[in-house]
C-alpha cells in the first residue's frame, strides 16, 4: 500500500502535471512559437519547476495584458 501510494506521487502526480501544462502549452495563442518551444523543454527536463513556472508566467502575463 505504501508503495502504491509512493510511486503515485513520484512518478504519477510530476507526469500528470506535464501533460496538462503541456496541453496548456500548445493552446494558449497568446505564447509565440518560440516561447512555445522554450516552455515545453523547460517543462519537461524541469517538470514541476517548469509547470509551476508556466503557470505563474501565464498569469502574470495576461494580467497585464487585460490592464
Amino acid at each position: 500500500m505504501q508503495l502504491t501510494i509512493a510511486i503515485l506521487l513520484v512518478i504519477v502526480f510530476p507526469l500528470l502535471v506535464d501533460v496538462i501544462t503541456i496541453l496548456y502549452i500548445f493552446k494558449n495563442p497568446q505564447i509565440s512559437q518560440s516561447k512555445k518551444l522554450l516552455w515545453l523543454v523547460l517543462v519537461c527536463l524541469l517538470p514541476m519547476l517548469g509547470a509551476m513556472g508556466y503557470f505563474m508566467y501565464v498569469k502574470n502575463f495576461s494580467s497585464k495584458n487585460n490592464i
